[in-house]
């Protein structure tokens, strides 16, 4: 399967950064994590390590899925206030930063302790296409430490539509500071659309043998009987 990122010009290509796979910047936070608590191999009670969400396949996979759209430039907050909203500046000859009218979300409680309730939108000049048949989830990049901003979750039919996709995202209130050239910004993940049907049953344990096989084994057991890798690039 094939994503293109189609630059809006030759100019924009060569100047700023294109979305890169998601395991590329995987965060700082979680390279840091040892491989169990306190960095000690012990063994519980119940016949199990003492492991961190390091050994935890599904977090690595949400992480590092799809790709990471950086900041294009550096981003300044010059002002943030309930009464005035949001000001940004930025350092290149390019629209980078716009806005939504508050209005257009009233009615979502936005927690004016933490966000800014004004509504910002990162301008993106990358198309995305997808192949026929697949969209792009668009959502703050999982398991990331980042307090300054949070991008807003949406799906797009990028197999469709032809024009690059722009980001609304809130500041956190009050910060006022730089959000850096490289930051990862939004998480692109394609996927294709299905149509789905509920089915509401019980487990009848019929893999109750297959578990407990697994199960002889203290670690690594998703990993090692389930998990199916996932390629980016």
């Amino acid at each position: 399967m094939e994503i293109q990122f189609l630059a809006s010009g030759e100019e924009y290509r060569e100047a700023f950064d294109a979305p890169v796979p998601a395991a590329n910047v995987i965060p700082e936070w979680y390279k840091r994590q040892g491989g169990y608590i306190d960095n000690e191999k012990r063994i519980s009670e119940l016949g199990m390590y003492s492991s961190t969400i390091k050994h935890c396949m599904p977090a690595l996979d949400a992480m590092t899925a799809g790709y990471i759209l950086t900041c294009p430039c550096d981003i300044h907050v010059t002002s943030n206030t309930l009464e005035e909203g949001v000001s940004t500046a930025w350092p290149v000859d390019r629209k980078i930063v716009d806005s939504h009218s508050p209005q257009q979300v009233s009615e979502f409680n936005i927690d004016v302790d933490v966000w800014n309730p004004a509504v910002l939108k990162l301008i993106n000049e990358w198309t995305i296409v997808t192949p026929p048949g697949y969209s792009t989830l668009f959502t703050a990049p999982f398991w990331r430490e980042e307090k300054r901003f949070m991008a807003f979750t949406g799906i797009v039919d990028t197999d469709k539509y032809p024009q690059p996709v722009n980001f609304p995202f809130l500041v956190r209130n009050g910060f006022l500071g730089t959000i850096e050239n490289g930051t990862p910004f939004v998480q692109l993940i394609p996927f294709k659309r299905d149509e789905w049907e509920s089915v509401i049953g019980v487990n009848t344990q019929a893999n109750a043998g297959k578990w407990l096989r697994v199960t002889r084994d203290t670690i690594h057991r998703y990993k090692k009987n389930f998990r199916v890798i996932k390629k980016w690039s």
